[in-house]
């Protein structure tokens, strides 16, 4: 998850960049960093699927 985070914080400037909307990148990396600050640092993205049914 720790570099998903990574990735998506790339996406979501290179995004702003070029005058595109990032709501959804923006959704998706407050579940990433939910899961990274509950442990979830070293797992695979669909440990975020228990973050969005908390959310």
């Amino acid at each position: 998850m720790s570099s998903v985070a990574a990735s998506v914080r790339h996406l979501i400037a290179a995004s702003r960049d070029a005058d595109v909307d990032t709501g959804v990148l923006e959704a998706i990396l407050s579940y990433v960093d939910a899961a990274v600050a509950a442990g979830h640092g070293a797992d695979e993205i669909s440990c975020i699927a228990g973050e969005m049914r908390a959310g």
